[in-house]
């Protein structure tokens, strides 16, 4: 709290600094009316098309906004100051929670001279840490992080995804973790949403947002994504988001879809792996669904006609939820 109230209080002195600049007008954002028709109703946005981040016209408008920028900061005399008095501050070292798979631990890591962090094993405790992906070899700018998808159980496979810049969209790649090298195919560029290794980590089960919505499929890291094998989605439509996880045996599949981000309407899938062809439903139009499995056993915690919620429990075998 105290450091974003600091924070606030230098960018007000920045301002009031900046405010005896003379400087011309803003560069000016062109109208480009881009119009459709929601729920009946017709809806404008003068400039959908800055969402274009690759056309020249967005890249030339970024530039004079990037250029009208530098000249008021440049005018600001307190800014090296205030920059000396912040930069200790933001350049210190970050570790997140490691993921643990077979003794070994993972986990991503920002040293204090690092714009990006890198991903890390350390083969138990007390061992050294070693870089498995090293933020600052993968763009000369360090604007691309890496951050980690998944682990299979074995620890022999980390699977992790590449964002360049602020974007949505990610691509996922598979490293063997003993050599430190990359294998298999990788998965392009897309927004994905969850994703699970089996356990020996021969495939990935992932969602990912295709024309009309988001679909679950399955990959073997060996083979090409092109043929990978949808398992969920194309019975919901774009309002509703699905997810997967592989149950620790690697026996079970599990698939969600959720109609949008308040979880009022969910539905749950299992599928054994190796088995069934399909998913097949356990649990219709959940509210707010939240669930773990033990063995053949499925545990739902959900609101459904339960104010304060509930756990109801599955038998697998049967498929029959009981309270």
């Amino acid at each position: 709290m105290c450091f974003s109230l600091h924070t606030t209080a230098l960018a007000i002195c920045l301002i009031g600094s900046a405010a005896g600049q003379q400087l011309n007008s803003p560069p000016k954002t062109e109208k480009v009316p881009a119009r459709e028709t929601i729920h009946g109703q017709t809806v404008t946005d003068d400039y959908r098309w800055l969402e274009d981040q690759n056309s020249p016209q967005t890249r030339a408008w970024i530039a004079a906004q990037q250029k009208y920028a530098a000249q008021f900061f440049a005018g600001i005399p307190e800014r090296a100051k205030i920059r000396a008095q912040l930069e200790p501050l933001e350049r210190i070292e970050d570790r997140k929670v490691p993921s643990v798979a077979n003794g070994k631990y993972f986990f991503r890591e920002r040293l204090a001279h690092e714009q990006q962090p890198s991903i890390y094993v350390q083969n138990g405790a007390d061992a050294r840490p070693r870089v498995l992906v090293e933020a600052r070899k993968l763009s000369a700018d360090e604007s691309v992080s890496p951050s980690i998808v998944d682990v299979s159980r074995d620890g022999h496979v980390l699977a992790y995804a590449l964002r360049r810049g602020g974007q949505d969209e990610t691509e996922i790649h598979f490293l063997d973790v003993e050599n430190g090298k990359d294998m298999g195919a990788t998965l392009p560029r897309a927004r994905y949403f969850g994703s699970s290794l089996m356990p020996d980590g021969t495939a990935l089960y992932y969602s990912r947002l295709v024309n009309g919505g988001t679909r679950v499929f399955r990959h073997p890291i060996t083979g090409p994504h092109a043929s990978d094998v949808e398992i969920l989605g194309a019975a919901y439509g774009p309002e509703y988001v699905t997810g997967c996880h592989v149950t620790i045996t690697g026996n079970y599949l599990f698939c969600t879809a959720e109609r949008g981000s308040a979880t009022v309407d969910a539905d749950l899938y299992e599928m054994r792996i190796g088995q069934d062809r399909e998913p097949k439903a356990i649990a219709r139009h959940v509210q707010e669904l939240a669930y773990a499995t033990l063995g053949d056993r499925v545990y739902l915690l959900t609101a459904e006609r339960a104010p304060n919620h509930k756990i109801m429990q599955i038998e697998l075998a049967r498929a029959a939820p009981s309270e």
